[in-house]
């Protein structure tokens, strides 16, 4: 279930990583929830900058473009292995960074 890095010296390594990527996962989307709950409590939006929320969506708009078509994109991912794997054919999968999680979140 977990998404595997083959490059981690060893599968202890590889369950840290993967506790330390969805701790961060959850610390991340927690972290929205105090704000939209002091809002409910003050019934008001003062103090929430308008820029950080359009910003806010921008970021993720812009993530999400990148991390699908990184995972879905052939020529992407073609052009990506070419240019740092010099090829690509002999390049497996799991070189690539963007993995199903990744796009789960975005």
């Amino acid at each position: 279930a977990f998404p595997k890095n083959p490059h981690l010296p060893s599968p202890t390594w590889q369950l840290l990583s993967n506790v330390i990527g969805f701790t961060y996962f959850l610390a991340w989307s927690l972290s929205f929830y105090p704000q939209i709950l002091l809002n409910r409590q003050r019934r008001t939006t003062r103090g929430l900058s308008v820029d950080f929320c359009a910003l806010n969506v921008l970021g993720y708009v812009c993530y999400t473009t990148y991390t699908t078509n990184f995972y879905w994109n052939d020529a992407i991912i073609k052009a990506y292995k070419e240019k740092n794997y010099g090829g690509g054919d002999g390049v497996s999968e799991t070189q690539i960074t963007v993995q199903g999680n990744d796009v789960a979140f975005a």
